[in-house]
């Protein structure tokens, strides 16, 4: 028995599977700078800088896309750059 076009098309559909969704796992990293009896997670020097950025620009913290992070223990110095803007601040 012949199928009709129509049939055929909705068989052939019907058996078509969408892709296998991927899921992403990401690594959870900490880091911890340990300096003359001082300790700073990245996260905690990200706020340093961020900080120090909006007291010189005037920015909001939401406006920081772009976090560059320098750690110079040995000055005690966290060099940055945010946005293209450039400063430093005490650890």
């Amino acid at each position: 028995m012949a199928r009709s076009k129509k049939e055929t098309a909705v068989t052939t559909e019907a058996t078509v599977a969408a892709p296998a969704k991927r899921t992403v796992t990401r690594k959870k990293v900490v880091f911890t700078l340990q300096f003359a009896g001082k300790e700073l997670t990245i996260t905690e020097m990200e706020e340093l800088a961020v900080s120090a950025w909006m007291e010189l620009t005037g920015g909001q913290k939401k406006d920081a896309k772009d976090i560059q992070l320098y750690a110079k223990p040995e000055d005690g110095m966290l060099y940055y750059v945010v946005n293209g803007t450039s400063g430093s601040v005490a650890l």
